[in-house]
């Protein structure tokens, strides 16, 4: 659980990663990357999968900064069936490993 002040927190740290605030006010709000490239996109993305800490519940934070990390995702050539036929086999060999 996130308390007030920590939400308000994160939500500064996020807005000054570049994020700018899409929708209206609502119990949800999204944040979108503008005017940025791919490769800093990525890193922003990165930055805040690794800065955020989130107690009590488990997430899913190593799978995506490793999707991240991959070659072929940061090559661009990763096609609809990635997770499946490439990615997937690998991180579950890392996870027996």
């Amino acid at each position: 659980m996130i308390f007030k002040k920590q939400a308000e927190d994160l939500e500064e740290k996020i807005l000054s990663l570049g994020y700018k605030y899409a929708g209206d006010e609502g119990s949800t709000k999204a944040y979108t990357l503008t005017q940025v490239t791919d490769e800093e996109a990525i890193e922003k993305i990165k930055r805040l999968l690794n800065e955020m800490v989130i107690m009590g519940v488990t997430t899913n934070q190593n799978f995506h900064l490793a999707i991240l990390n991959n070659p072929k995702f940061l090559a661009g050539t990763a096609s609809t069936t990635f997770l499946e036929d490439s990615f997937l086999p690998q991180w579950k060999k890392g996870l027996t490993a």
